[in-house]
């Protein structure tokens, strides 16, 4: 029967039913194909609609891939380069090629600016879902599957646990992964001999629309379209190798030639010493358990996820990191392609399994062990070799290489499913399709995605967005907790700031990019993740009076050229921020340091808000000192005696900072040594190791309770004192036995004082 007798035999009453002939046309019109896809979509990032303008889907990253998103709209306006950005850790600026989210999303972003960031943001993740769809559709017809196999093929990628979960973290660059199909099918024309060669050209175009969108993406692609013309090569007709290996090279070549110069830029970042790039042992904490793969969570799971989850959830170490499951329909048609179907299945069962291997981790775990045999040796996995290449140690999220994983399941498995139709009355191949994404997606429909409402936008950064000058502005809190985790890390709680940014365009201390500064740039003696606070310390004297911790802060704002301080007021609202946490003092601490007794610029319901005060003139500064990394945070005393004293490990660091080159003196006093030949006895006497910046370390005699006097140089600016105990640290269990404390302590002081020419201490 052709679909021109469909209408006349259901006038006639003797055709299938409307509503079936509806259906049918699904598996074969691409139109309404893509129809399903976005209608899929909406589904299953349910509430994004709801809340498309006033909420963003997801919580975590959500926050700084938005930045990335408006950043692509400023460097489209002429405001900003599309790959720097001087908008961060101001005046200095940061690169953006390190970043996991390139341009190429800002572009999907742009039709919903007008609607507001939220809409920005849900745009993208909505269009990035709904294209992932439709190119994995389109890759499954190049290849030869029919309509309805090739919507299953796309639904199964789209579903996938791996994708949905990345609606739930923010992770806006995996949301679109259509570049990964695309990339093998201009592949596949290329290597098809019948085709023209300019599909080598294709290919190259598609691998740099991956790299500008996701690096890892690129790298996932680079490695499938290397192993498919390999596979290629061995398995085709002796008399096509030569042309095929001349189309290889070619798409070689024409990836080279379009992406080596994008590939330069971010091989410039990842070998700049002062960014944090290789984070490759963060894999041991991000890697998936074996069992994983073929049991759902209740993450991406929602029906099925807490049936396992009293089973699964002991073995899961990141729950966010490590969403693998290969769905069971999908495995099954995987595995009757690679026994009944097309050669080709095994190709794609090849390609799905090597990314199975590379998403598993530097090291095989199972059911929680890494360690096998009586030897307790661990079996090394593809993704240790990987990761040892140089340039790739940016990795440390073993499962994203499954979004690759996902394109070979979803073809083999549609090969599977092709097989089995193929053996079936025309009849029963609309109700088996049905009954296959079904499955598929009762299998791996997830939760829905958290939400994150976008804190209200103080009215100072509307008044200020309207000057067309550059400068800096200045945010607190620096870090909203005391403790040390991911949302309160600064770099992190920056994001907030960077989303005011987005209003008033100036310049803010920090920001939350993938990849960043090992240390600030900038302030690296003031903005730091460190539970320390800046309050006056009585046993660090500057001239014998407590040190003043912010001394010099307002010169360092001037001088970065920083007009502002704005204190945000905590809201109990905040997830992280709320009256009368850690991060409030500190800010007020701050306030109270820099600008004691100036009346506020703006004092609203949301901001309080200071004006730096040009400070140019470095002989009205004062010498300051603080403690840098090494040192415990309390100070320990005797109930007996009075005296008191503070641990440190070695090394520690003293940082201070001078208006003017000047000739100073450190006196210490040691409080508490541990002998270095018995690192359980505490001594009398022993020998410390005393730098200053980059110099050599001098050795120097020191005997408990005796003031030790050492003269030093320091330079206009900052400078760090090192203090090291030669013997290194020890775990002292006379005094803390280890099964009460952990601390790597080595001495103790009960004072430090550093005495100059040019004042100090309290103003």
């Amino acid at each position: 029967m052709s679909a021109a007798d469909e209408p006349a035999q259901r006038q006639e009453g003797t055709g299938p039913p409307a509503r079936l002939c509806t259906v049918r046309r699904l598996g074969r019109d691409p139109g309404l194909a893509m129809l399903a896809y976005l209608g899929l979509s909406l589904a299953v990032t349910w509430p994004l609609a709801r809340d498309f303008t006033t909420a963003l889907t997801g919580v975590g990253d959500a926050r700084h891939q938005l930045w990335v998103l408006w950043h692509t709209r400023e460097a489209l306006a002429g405001r900003e380069p599309f790959f720097y950005t001087s908008l961060l850790y101001y005046p200095v600026g940061i690169p953006l090629t390190g970043h996991s989210l390139g341009p190429l999303a800002g572009l999907f972003a742009l039709p919903f600016w007008p609607l507001g960031p939220e809409a920005a943001y849900n745009g993208t993740l909505l269009i990035g879902f709904w294209l992932t769809g439709c190119c994995m559709y389109w890759l499954a017809r190049g290849l030869g599957l029919g309509h309805g196999v090739s919507f299953f093929a796309g639904v199964l990628l789209l579903i996938a646990p791996r994708h949905t979960e990345t609606a739930a973290a923010g992770h806006l660059e995996k949301t679109f992964l259509g570049w990964l199909p695309l990339a093998l099918l201009a592949l596949h024309h290329a290597l098809d001999l019948k085709r023209s060669p300019w599909w080598t050209a294709g290919a190259g175009v598609m691998l740099l629309g991956a790299l500008l969108h996701s690096s890892e993406q690129f790298l996932f692609a680079a490695i499938a379209v290397g192993v498919l013309m390999l596979i290629a090569l061995l398995t085709g007709q002796r008399a096509e190798r030569w042309p095929t290996l001349r189309r290889s090279l070619l798409v070689g070549g024409s990836a080279v030639l379009l992406c080596g110069p994008f590939l330069a830029l971010i091989l410039s970042t990842a070998t700049n010493p002062a960014i944090t790039v290789d984070r490759y042992l963060e894999s041991f904490r991000h890697q998936p358990d074996l069992i994983q793969f073929f049991l759902p969570d209740t993450l991406t799971s929602r029906w099925l996820g807490p049936l396992f989850a009293g089973f699964l959830n002991p073995y899961v170490q990141a729950r966010q990191e490590t969403s693998v499951f290969l769905s069971w329909p999908g495995l099954i048609l995987c595995l009757v392609a690679l026994w009944r179907g097309p050669n080709e299945a095994k190709t794609w069962g090849f390609l799905a399994a090597l990314f199975v291997a590379l998403s598993l981790g530097p090291e095989l775990l199972v059911l929680g062990e890494n360690r096998f045999t009586r030897y307790e040796l661990p079996v090394i996995l593809p993704y240790a070799l990987v990761t040892s290449l140089p340039g790739l140690g940016f990795l440390r999220s073993p499962a994203r290489f499954m979004l690759m994983g996902y394109v070979g399941l979803g073809i083999a498995a549609g090969l599977g499913l092709q097989w089995v139709l193929s053996r079936l009355d025309r009849r029963f191949h609309l109700p088996v399709l049905a009954l296959a994404v079904a499955l598929v997606l009762f299998e791996n429909w997830p939760q829905p995605p958290p939400q994150e409402k976008l804190r209200p936008v103080p009215r100072f950064y509307q008044q200020i967005a309207h000057d067309p000058e550059l400068y800096g502005v200045f945010d607190l809190p620096i870090r909203p907790f005391r403790r040390l985790d991911y949302s309160s890390s600064y770099i992190v709680y920056s994001s907030y700031y960077q989303i005011y940014q987005m209003t008033h365009r100036k310049g803010i201390a920090s920001g939350y990019l993938s990849r960043t500064y090992d240390r600030h740039p900038v302030f690296g003696d003031l903005i730091e993740n460190s539970t320390r606070s800046r309050t006056a310390q009585p046993d660090l004297l500057v001239n014998g009076r407590p040190a003043n911790p912010y001394a010099g802060v307002e010169y360092e704002l001037t001088r970065n050229h920083y007009r502002y301080v704005v204190f945000h007021k905590p809201r109990s609202e905040y997830r992280e921020y709320k009256p009368g946490s850690w991060g409030e003092r500190t800010a007020r601490e701050f306030i109270e340091g820099v600008f004691a007794g100036r009346a506020p610029l703006v004092d609203d319901e949301l901001v309080t808000v200071y004006a730096v005060r040009p400070l140019t003139d470095t002989a009205l500064l004062t010498v300051t000192m603080a403690l840098g990394d090494g040192w415990w945070s309390e100070i320990e005393g005797s109930a007996e005696t009075g005296a008191t004293w503070r641990w440190a490990e070695s090394p520690a660091q003293l940082r201070i900072y001078s208006p003017v080159s000047q000739t100073a003196q450190l006196e210490i006093v040691p409080a508490l040594l541990y002998d270095p030949d018995d690192s359980n006895v505490l001594g009398e006497q022993g020998i410390i190791q005393i730098a200053v910046n980059d110099g050599a370390a001098q050795e120097f005699a020191v005997r408990v309770g005796e003031p030790l006097v050492v003269g030093l140089w320091l330079r206009p600016g900052r400078n760090t004192v090192t203090l090291a105990w030669p013997a290194g640290n020890f775990r002292p269990s006379e005094v803390w036995p280890e099964s009460q404390d952990q601390r790597r302590l080595s001495f103790a002081v009960s004072r430090i004082n550093l005495m100059t020419r040019s004042g100090g201490g309290s103003p």
